[in-house]
């Protein structure tokens, strides 16, 4: 009987009992997820994820004062007295997510006043620490058995996301092995308002068969400097990591990751400015058949970008050599 946070996403490493807090009695678990907080998201926040793993039958509504309605009935419909429901507090996408029980029909007086609050929080190597506290319960006989079953539940519901996750990934090899197929130079055009606007990514091999290296150029009149990219595999470990530099000195360190597919590189975006502003997004790059590479980047809590698809070419396009040449042509009058 799933019930908000009791949809946390793996085994705990941590059980802490019930703990005072002023007057409020609480259940909380600890738990530590191999997948990176936008995606242990979507498994909260989205009825295909919540499919995946808790019930098959969700309905979600997803808005403070929306509701999360879930039935191990897979012919369920939305409204059912037989339904769980829980009402959305708050929530902040792949950060925190708090609900309020209305109804559960196996625990009719259990669960009268008790919310949940889960917290998703980033951890090195792409993984996620959640935080799920289930807060309210009743000093009675009632909350009493409630209490005792979701301590003893909870885990195993956790242990099923964890299996989600951790099912045929591929290791931190077949992600380098991805990102080694991607070297060579890539252009991208696009006619908008304000003319031609044109990207270009030259990826070449790192200083080992473990390493790739890549910069990227955009512009309309010019093609300036972006960004340049190294990425790794950590040693001792399984994980690629990369850091990246763009042309404003921001500076982004994270983890990418290759889908079970096989087919697309996941890239966790966590990008910290100068000023010390953060934002987080998630950049995925799949590669097609006839040297086609497909784009994508959503800022955490927005929705996707429209996919860039980029070409690989073995000579640079005219136009792009022109921008290039320009560029280095208005550097040296500079001098």
């Amino acid at each position: 009987m799933p019930i908000l946070p009791a949809l946390a996403a793996a085994v705990p490493l941590a059980l802490s009992p019930a703990a005072p807090a002023g007057d409020v009695r609480l259940l909380r678990h600890e738990v530590i997820v191999d997948a990176a907080p936008t995606r242990v998201w979507e498994m909260y926040a989205t009825e295909e994820g919540m499919r995946s793993w808790v019930a098959p039958f969700v309905a979600i509504d997803l808005r403070v004062g929306g509701t999360i309605e879930t039935s191990y009935d897979p012919d369920a419909t939305p409204g059912s007295p037989e339904n769980i429901v829980q009402r959305i507090l708050a929530y902040e996408p792949g950060v925190m997510l708090a609900a309020r029980t209305e109804n559960a029909p196996a625990f009719p007086d259990g669960l009268a006043g008790v919310w949940g609050v889960t917290r998703f929080e980033p951890l090195p190597g792409g993984r996620t620490r959640v935080v799920g506290t289930m807060l309210g319960f009743a000093d009675t006989a009632a909350a009493d058995r409630a209490y005792a079953f979701f301590d003893r539940a909870n885990p195993t519901v956790y242990a099923k996301l964890r299996a989600h996750f951790a099912d045929d990934r591929p290791d931190a090899d077949e992600t380098m092995d991805a990102l080694r197929a991607s070297i060579g130079t890539w252009v991208f055009e696009e006619e908008t308002a304000r003319g031609t606007f044109r990207a270009l990514d030259v990826v070449t091999a790192g200083p080992s068969e473990r390493s790739v290296v890549a910069r990227s150029w955009i512009g309309f009149d010019a093609l300036e400097p972006h960004g340049a990219t190294i990425g790794w595999i950590e040693p001792g470990g399984d994980v690629v990591r990369f850091v990246s530099c763009d042309e404003n000195a921001a500076v982004t360190e994270g983890v990418v990751r290759l889908d079970q597919e096989g087919r697309t590189l996941i890239w966790d975006w966590p990008n910290v400015r100068p000023d010390g502003a953060t934002s987080r997004y998630e950049v995925t790059t799949t590669l097609r058949e006839g040297d086609r590479r497909i784009m994508t980047l959503r800022e955490v809590g927005a929705e996707e970008a429209r996919p860039l698809e980029y070409r690989r070419v073995d000579e640079l396009p005219a136009p792009f050599r022109r921008l290039l040449e320009g560029d280095a042509a208005a550097d040296e009058g500079d001098r």
